[in-house]
């Protein structure tokens, strides 16, 4: 907010850039909020998987108290986000404005925090995680429609700008700033100054897909965190994982009991002469080896 003071921006089609940049940047800060998740989710898994394996509780009653417990750390994100920056950078000045900023940033932010829960909870391991999360930082970014416009992206990639979380955070946001009154000065060809913003960016929507990205960033929650609970419940916890069996059973594995259940003498009375008649062979020759080096 220093950066980008609204004293030293106008509203022409020059600064129109900055404020579209200073979009962008704060949808950045908050997606990359979202990334401590995949560590504080991957420490969580090993007491999660050792209830599980006891039947404590299912996948969904750790869920969604987890996807519950993180809306008012993201009100408070875009909170302080918001309240910060925006009368200092100088967007619109409608409250209604400040406030459907707000309610996208607040989106977007529980959007990252949901998507990198489900890359830990599919991953399970926090070098997988961080290195799957970092990649998935890079494609929302590359293809949030800031870094490559839409209209240069090649037609193949369109499916990329639709599937990004920041698509929709930055298709509402540039919607709702530039959409302003402050912004329908006509410059040249019956076009305002907001309509040609967006149209070099690719974001030429109309208002109403303000309420359509809020839309889908609510069903991308909604969907990570159901992938979130369909991967706790059916994944198999990483490395091996420990049988609990009875003392009779285990015995019995290890041939020590017969078919009634009892242990069977004979065989503990055999196997522990065996064991007790090479084990001072094996520390005889250790010993003699040792000495005879450093005699």
């Amino acid at each position: 907010m220093t950066v980008l003071l609204r004293t030293r921006m106008a509203v022409d089609a020059i600064h129109a850039s900055y404020y579209m940049g200073a979009l962008f940047y704060g949808l950045i800060i908050l997606l990359v909020d979202g990334f401590p998740e995949t560590q504080m989710t991957v420490s969580r898994l090993a007491v999660f998987y050792k209830h599980r394996e006891l039947c404590f509780y299912p996948a969904w009653a750790y869920a969604i108290p987890s996807a519950i417990l993180k809306v008012p750390v993201s009100l408070l994100e875009a909170f302080v986000w918001t309240t910060l920056t925006y009368y200092v950078i100088g967007y619109s000045p409608e409250f209604g404005r400040f406030l459907r900023q707000f309610l996208l940033l607040f989106l977007v932010h529980l959007t990252s925090t949901s998507m990198f829960r489900f890359v830990a909870s599919v991953l399970q391991t926090a070098v997988a995680s961080t290195a799957v999360g970092s990649l998935t930082i890079v494609i929302a970014s590359v293809f949030g429609g800031f870094v490559i416009a839409k209209p240069a992206m090649p037609v193949w990639l369109a499916w990329g700008f639709w599937i990004s979380p920041l698509t929709y955070g930055e298709i509402g946001l540039t919607v709702n700033e530039f959409l302003a009154p402050r912004w329908e000065k006509v410059i040249s060809g019956n076009t305002s100054i907001g309509q040609q913003t967006l149209e070099s960016r690719g974001l030429n929507f109309h208002g109403y897909f303000y309420w359509i990205s809020v839309g889908a960033l609510i069903g991308m929650t909604v969907l990570l965190n159901i992938g979130f609970t369909m991967a706790l419940t059916f994944l198999k916890p990483p490395g091996n994982s420990r049988a609990i069996i009875s003392r009779e059973k285990y015995n019995q594995l290890q041939g020590k009991t017969n078919d009634s259940g009892f242990f069977d003498q004979d065989k503990i009375l055999t196997e522990a002469p065996a064991k007790s008649s090479t084990e001072p062979k094996k520390g005889v020759l250790v010993f003699f080896i040792f000495s005879s080096i450093f005699t």
